[in-house]
């Protein structure tokens, strides 16, 4: 999954669940920059692993 469909993931099930983005980003324990990052194809690791649990979770 490219760091792009990975945020349209995250941002779909943002929407399920009714979070606002900062919300996301305090669950996920990271700045929303990262979110932003991330919308623009920038992902590390570390984070995709955060983000990926996350959506595992959130199922």
């Amino acid at each position: 999954m490219t760091p792009q469909q990975l945020h349209a993931a995250l941002d779909e099930r943002r929407r399920t669940l009714g979070l606002p983005w900062w919300r996301v980003a305090i669950q996920l324990q990271i700045s929303g920059v990262f979110l932003n990052r991330m919308r623009h194809g920038h992902l590390s690791k570390p984070l995709r692993a955060r983000v990926e649990a996350w959506l595992g979770e959130a199922s």
